[in-house]
């Protein structure tokens, strides 16, 4: 019998895919946070416009200018549900991406197991076979003492 790893190409492109997956969710990841970022951005800018209406309201803002910033804020409005939505797809792609890497990693995992069993059997065999050429040299040192 071979004494290699029968699966050891099997756990080698699992690994590989793991890599592949791993660097995959970190990405997304970042994609993810990015665009959190960028959606807390468009609401601090969202709130810093509306106190800078309300002060002008206080202050007798002019209509025209009144016009601007509502303007202004249902555009901010809209980039905010458009950022929303992008988030919450980055989140989506992050979490179905993170189901692939968990299933990858237990696969790989679960090789990794049979692989250290194999290697444990290996120096198991490895052991005996040594004690028993001990024991037959052993018993080879008595037979000659015995003869000589």
């Amino acid at each position: 019998m071979a004494n290699g790893f029968a699966l050891q190409p099997v756990l080698d492109l699992e690994q590989r895919r793991l890599e592949l997956a791993t660097t995959q969710l970190q990405k997304l990841g970042g994609q993810r946070r990015e665009a959190e970022a960028k959606l807390r951005q468009l609401q601090s800018s969202q709130a810093q416009y509306r106190a800078s209406r309300q002060q002008g309201l206080a202050q007798g803002m002019e209509p025209d200018r009144l016009r601007d910033f509502d303007v202004f804020l249902a555009k901010l409005e809209h980039a905010i549900a458009l950022q929303t939505a992008e988030v919450e797809r980055a989140q989506q792609a992050w979490e179905t991406e993170h189901r692939h890497w968990r299933a990858l990693r237990a696969r790989e995992q679960a090789l990794g197991v049979l692989a250290r069993r194999h290697a444990a059997t290996l120096a198991r065999r490895e052991a005996r076979n040594e004690q028993k050429q001990q024991d037959e040299f052993a018993a080879m040192k008595v037979r000659q003492a015995k003869e000589g």
